[in-house]
C-alpha cells in the first residue's frame, strides 16, 4: 500500500508540530489574512477536511509550524502559513 512508506516516515519524525493524517491544522491565508481550520485526512468527508491525496493535502502533509505552503494554478496562487498543528 502506498501509505505504508509515508506512515513509516512520519512515525520516525518526533515532532508534534508536523502535519500528518488526523492532524487539525490552523492556517493563515496570506492574501486575505484570514485564519481557518482544516483536518488532514486520508479521505475527505466534510468541508473542514482535506485529503492527503489532493493537491493541497499533499503539500500540507509533513509540513511544520511556520512553513508556507503555496498552491499554484488558482488565480495568482494560494499561499498559506501553517500556524498550529494539533495531533488527531
Amino acid at each position: 500500500m502506498l501509505l505504508a512508506p509515508i506512515r513509516a516516515w512520519l512515525e520516525r519524525v518526533p515532532c508534534a508540530e508536523l502535519a500528518r493524517p488526523g492532524s487539525r491544522l490552523l492556517l493563515l491565508d496570506l492574501h486575505s489574512q484570514s485564519l481557518f481550520n482544516l483536518r488532514l485526512a486520508e479521505r475527505s468527508r466534510g468541508a473542514d477536511e482535506v485529503s492527503i491525496f489532493s493537491p493541497l493535502g499533499a503539500r500540507l502533509l509533513g509540513a511544520r509550524v511556520g512553513e508556507q505552503v503555496k498552491l499554484d494554478g488558482y488565480g495568482s496562487g494560494w499561499r498559506l502559513l501553517l500556524v498550529q498543528v494539533q495531533p488527531g
